[in-house]
């Protein structure tokens, strides 16, 4: 009986994992701008959707069956360790003054700058699986990252060799940035929150718009991506 259970247990597997994902960012829909953030990231959770219910009552019985409401907040929250170059910084918050800047008073309507962010569970290292070094970002938020993985599929939201499942956000513009806080008594990390709200998006093992001809994004002209 011994032996059974462990080769039960044995055919069934690893588990997954909380920390096998990355977090790809391309801002303005720009491939050639994309940069991987899960270095920094302290972890992620996709927004959670249920379908509403109604109830049907009959001779002392009650069923539920589906009412035609999706629950479904289109916003993402990310925390992020902050580098001592205050780059991540930087980055997020030059990606929110495409729609506002507090300090000048002005406000935009600028649609062509909304972004696309990739979530991917994985089953092995992406960096280690090609030799290369972790991505590291440097420079100007808006020039790009420095790595360009084969994980990014552009925006198919089909897996490759080294992806499990993806979750793709489109029309991703930035709301909020969390200042940094500041203390004589502790030493402690900084981190800062980042609040993103997005148009289209698309999750693993659910039919999408792309299935039905492709959306646009509102990012690149002449190009549509995949979305629910």
């Amino acid at each position: 009986m011994g032996t059974n259970a462990i080769s039960t247990l044995l055919s069934l597997g690893n588990d997954a994992t909380k920390n096998m994902f990355d977090v790809y960012y391309t801002p303005g829909g720009d491939d050639a701008k994309e940069v991987q953030l899960s270095g920094r990231l302290t972890g992620f959770t996709p927004p959670q959707w249920t379908i509403e219910k109604h109830d049907n009552s009959y001779h002392g019985h009650t069923i539920s069956l589906p009412s035609t409401k999706v629950n479904f907040e289109r916003k993402l929250e990310l925390e992020f360790r902050l580098d001592a170059n205050y780059e991540y910084y930087k980055f997020w918050r030059t990606l929110a003054q495409y729609a506002g800047n507090p300090c000048t008073g002005g406000v935009a309507n600028a649609p062509l700058n909304t972004g696309i962010l990739h979530v991917v569970a994985i089953k092995d290292n992406i960096m280690g699986a090609g030799g290369d070094k972790a991505p590291a970002y440097y420079g100007d938020p808006l020039s790009g990252g420095s790595h360009k993985s084969d994980a990014k599929n552009a925006g198919s939201n089909q897996v490759s060799d080294h992806e499990v499942a993806r979750w793709s956000f489109y029309n991703c513009w930035v709301a909020e940035t969390s200042e940094p806080e500041f203390s004589t008594e502790s030493g402690d990390v900084q981190t800062f929150k980042v609040t993103i709200y997005f148009g289209h998006c698309a999750y693993p093992y659910s039919q999408t718009n792309a299935e039905a001809g492709g959306i646009p994004t509102g990012n690149e002209s002449g190009k549509s991506e995949g979305g629910k």
